[in-house]
């Protein structure tokens, strides 16, 4: 998405200005206009193909921030959106990077303050089982009040979770300065490393300085593995050796000989005064360099490189691998995916498969083109998906198509697979071994399912509930939630429309709707009747109230037509909703009820 200038909108959105540039995404300070508050939008740049860890971040982030509920931690704004991006609490004042900038120093009392309230943060995260691994002065705000908040998730790791960060894109990841040794391995799974992180952040207010050389280099970043930290009273001797002696514990090359946990941390920083100090909260000179030499075990629970995973955590749910390798048939693919999924249940994963041979013959402006125009069909695809309450995971991986798809499949134990139509002609394909389908069959136990046009579900109008089976309940639960879905969609648009004066007024009432022109041709006789007769009348209520609020835009009585969004438009949607599912519930009685007389 290219750069949101000040008054431009999205969605309903007002920009006020950049927040900060940044390599992975913009973040923009904006104004809600329907729910009058300021707010804070996290847009991910479009350099998909270049640079996956982008969509990558982003995920992890949305993912995460729904279970994020702390003082010390940004809050998640659940919102609709019509795109990707994320909407979060907008936090006032400025971020620890910018503070020690101007003050360089702080002092020991405000550093404590700090760290103790960072340190209250990422206990909260562990006790949810998750692990920050990027804590940077650029990733904790601090208010007017000198409280602070944990930022940027991007790269945290839910271990409930799959960690698709490290299934996919392996190797270092984080800020090279402040992350800890096991992580420039390349291991995400330690608490301890959010340990190791603080203490580069308490050693940094105290001194100004960094334990190790800040060098973005591997090589030299690498070096931390066997060299131990230079003392903070190398630098200052005023700070308390019994700081000091915390400190360096924290920093400690294994993660074993941290501490044990955050809340073990905490105690003792809360009582560093009475804490007995050792050698180690005396040393004031730096370690010596040829003893670097010596330290041959570097850390113990670290290894050069990740293991290749062959599975994945499993929830127990039926995996449905949908994938997206040629763009033109890829919203046959969601398409199908959706259905799949609604019908039968189980998750949705996307894959994106990217040859590498193509990507290097290409420029990477080229491939940036084409990443930019993918992230838009992306936008719409788990948009789309989300609507039906569906959470899809994108994996995007390089490598020969056939392989990629195996590999992922197995990963994810997969029950389903789903490909587009067939690229090239048959005597084509089979004069190069195949096509990507066929190679695909003959390889996996898994059901492949070739997608193509779906046309839109339609109930058929039974007569009498002994007619009624689970198939066609799950066919008639598919048309209702297009119902709702079309519903859904034509309010978003309609709302945020009004607000810029794009909506056209009068396009659509409750009988030229979807549910209305279906409600037109049931028969009279038809028990349908009978089943839509309570959410007839809030499906008509909540199309005048979208009426009335078009009326009210068009007399730029924005207030009125926001308020009216609330009270009245609001509910009534979700009315209609819930009238939908006592459909889908009163005809699972029947059927429940006609199979039970039919065994007596």
């Amino acid at each position: 998405m290219d750069t949101l200038k000040p008054g431009e909108r999205i969605d309903t959105y007002k920009i006020e200005a950049m927040l900060h540039d940044g390599e992975m995404a913009h973040v923009y300070k904006a104004f809600d206009l329907f729910y009058n508050e300021t707010v804070v939008l996290k847009i991910p740049l479009d350099d998909i193909l270049n640079r996956p860890i982008l969509y990558y971040q982003y995920q992890n982030e949305e993912c995460i921030g729904r279970y994020l509920n702390h003082d010390r931690v940004v809050r998640f704004l659940r919102r609709d959106r019509s795109g990707i991006y994320l909407v979060m609490e907008y936090i006032e004042g400025e971020d620890l990077r910018a503070l020690l900038n101007e003050k360089k120093i702080l002092p020991i009392a405000t550093a404590c303050n700090y760290i103790l309230q960072i340190a209250e943060g990422v206990e909260y995260l562990h006790a949810k089982s998750i692990i920050h691994l990027d804590l940077k002065p650029e990733n904790i705000m601090v208010t007017p009040d000198n409280d602070v908040k944990i930022l940027d998730f991007g790269l945290a790791n839910h271990l409930a979770h799959n960690d698709l960060l490290a299934y996919d894109l392996p190797g270092p990841k984080g800020t090279p300065y402040y992350i800890a040794p096991e992580q420039i391995c390349g291991q995400r799974d330690y608490k301890e490393s959010d340990i190791y992180s603080l203490g580069v952040l308490f050693y940094e207010m105290l001194t100004a300085q960094l334990p190790h050389d800040r060098s973005k280099k591997l090589s030299r970043v690498r070096e931390r593995i066997k060299r131990d930290p230079i003392p903070p009273r190398y630098y200052d001797k005023n700070i308390p050796p019994s700081l000091q002696q915390i400190i360096l514990k924290t920093l400690a090359r294994r993660p074993e000989e941290r501490y044990g946990s955050i809340t073990d941390f905490i105690l003792e920083l809360k009582n560093h005064n009475t804490l007995a100090t050792s050698v180690l909260g005396e040393l004031v000179t730096k370690p010596l360099p040829f003893l670097w030499f010596f330290n041959f075990g570097g850390c113990s629970l670290i290894v050069d490189e990740l293991k290749k995973v062959e599975k994945i955590k499993q929830t127990g749910d039926r995996q449905i691998l949908g994938c997206i390798i040629d763009h033109d048939h890829a919203d046959l693919v969601i398409e199908q995916a959706k259905r799949e999924v609604l019908l039968r249940g189980g998750e949705i994963t996307l894959l994106l498969s990217t040859v590498e041979e193509d990507i290097e013959t290409l420029t990477k402006y080229a491939v940036e083109v084409e990443g930019k125009a993918f992230s838009k069909r992306l936008d719409k695809y788990i948009t789309t998906l989300k609507r039906y309450n569906l959470d899809p995971i994108l994996r995007i991986k390089k490598g020969e198509a056939v392989e990629v798809i195996l590999e992922t499949a197995r990963q994810i134990c997969a029950d389903t697979i789903i490909l587009g139509p067939p690229r090239s002609p048959k005597g084509l394909a089979a004069l190069f071994g195949g096509s990507t389908i066929q190679k695909v069959i003959k390889q996996t136990t898994a059901k492949v399912i070739i997608a193509d046009a779906v046309s839109p579900a339609s109930p058929p109008f039974f007569s009498h509930a002994s007619e009624l089976s689970p198939a066609l309940l799950a066919e008639i639960d598919l048309f209702l939630t297009d119902i709702w879905i079309h519903h859904l969609n034509w309010f978003s648009e309609t709302s945020h429309g009004l607000l810029d004066g794009s909506a056209q007024h009068g396009q659509q009432d409750e009988t030229t709707c979807h549910f209305g022109r279906w409600l037109a041709r049931l028969p009279e006789s038809s028990q349908w009747a009978g089943l839509t007769a309570s959410v007839a009348e809030p499906h008509r209520k909540f199309h005048q109230a979208v009426i009335m609020m078009a009326e009210m835009a068009g007399d730029n009585d924005l207030p009125s037509m926001i308020k009216l969004y609330h009270q009245k438009a609001m509910p009534l949607s979700a009315a209609f909703k819930e009238g939908l599912q006592k459909i889908s519930d009163q005809l699972r009685l029947q059927h429940s009820h006609a199979a039970h007389t039919k065994q007596t």
